[in-house]
């Protein structure tokens, strides 16, 4: 059951791109808990007896059936409007779908696509960082500060400390597994689709090759992006209109000199891109030592 309510949940974060945690209840003849899925994680309470407190059960099901977005989970920065199909649409530019995380666990990302008053692209991104590492608008404003070439870093705004997983569990709690994550939004200039949005052989390289001429201008600047896949690397057009590539999304990436702490949530993210380095560091790995996730593990994930 519980097994199940997980995948249930997973595709409302996916149909949802604004919800911050998801609950439920598994409900018997005579006993109930609560589920509760957020960006660090589950937690599950033990079985409450009905008969022996009902009042819990009739708070439970009154606070999973509020009429307030936020008590149920939804982010209320983002503003929705009804359309004459009563539909729900956001007032960002929804031609293009938002970019959604495939999981909920971990950083949680999405990209939106607005415009300015102007009609310009803006690119808004949301995402949960681990606690203890370095916020994104400050990487950002570092990249931008030395005018590093090949990476998105030009922020128009930024909100930090919007929310954290630890306030949606009891004050007591207290568990191994559990990491606590922070909620941040950044508004960037929007430079162009993803690199698996592709359309030719030379667009594909050439983006590519940029994106790994940006990496090292990053590393050079003092920044380890640690975070390289086909949707972190942008199709984009130079000063003189010519076909270039671009490198975006720092929510994980670290300064260059910190070095990974045991207490800092395991890495998290697309597995498909991880190098085999950072995919046998892991609690199970029994023949070799953990390692820190460095430059060369970027490049062969490129």
């Amino acid at each position: 059951m519980i097994q199940d309510l997980t995948t249930n949940h997973r595709e409302i974060y996916l149909s949802q791109p604004n919800r911050r945690f998801c609950r439920s209840l598994i409900i018997t003849e005579d006993k109930v808990r609560l589920l509760h899925y957020d960006r660090s994680g589950a937690y599950i309470t033990e079985m409450i007896d009905l008969h022996k407190e009902p009042h819990i059960f009739v708070r439970l099901v009154l606070g999973l059936s509020s009429h307030n977005e936020k008590h149920v989970g939804l982010d209320t920065s983002i503003q929705w409007t009804i359309d004459g199909n009563g539909r729900k649409t956001l007032k960002l530019d929804m031609t293009e779908p938002p970019l959604i995380y495939n999981a909920i666990r971990g950083t949680g990302t999405t990209r939106w696509i607005a415009r300015d008053k102007t009609g310009a692209r803006i690119y808004v991104k949301d995402a949960w960082r681990a606690s203890g590492r370095t916020p994104e608008h400050k990487l950002l404003k570092q990249a931008d500060a030395r005018k590093v070439e090949g990476v998105l870093s030009v922020i128009m705004a930024f909100e930090d400390k919007i929310a954290q997983t630890k306030d949606y569990r009891p004050k007591a709690f207290e568990a191994e597994d559990f990491y606590n994550r922070t909620f941040s939004r950044v508004a960037l200039k929007e430079a162009g689709p993803p690199l698996s949005a592709f359309t030719s052989q030379l667009e594909a390289i050439t983006t590519i090759r940029d994106g790994i001429i940006g990496h090292r201008n990053l590393l050079i600047a003092g920044i380890l992006h640690r975070d390289i896949t086909m949707e972190n690397i942008l199709i984009t057009k130079d000063n003189e209109g010519r076909l270039a590539g671009k490198l975006c999304d720092l929510a994980t990436a670290i300064p260059s000199y910190e070095k990974a702490k045991a207490s800092l949530e395991p890495r998290v993210g697309s597995q498909l891109y991880f190098s085999c380095s950072v995919l046998r560091t892991s609690e199970d790995e029994l023949e070799l030592a953990p390692t820190v996730h460095d430059y060369l593990d970027d490049l062969e994930s490129f």
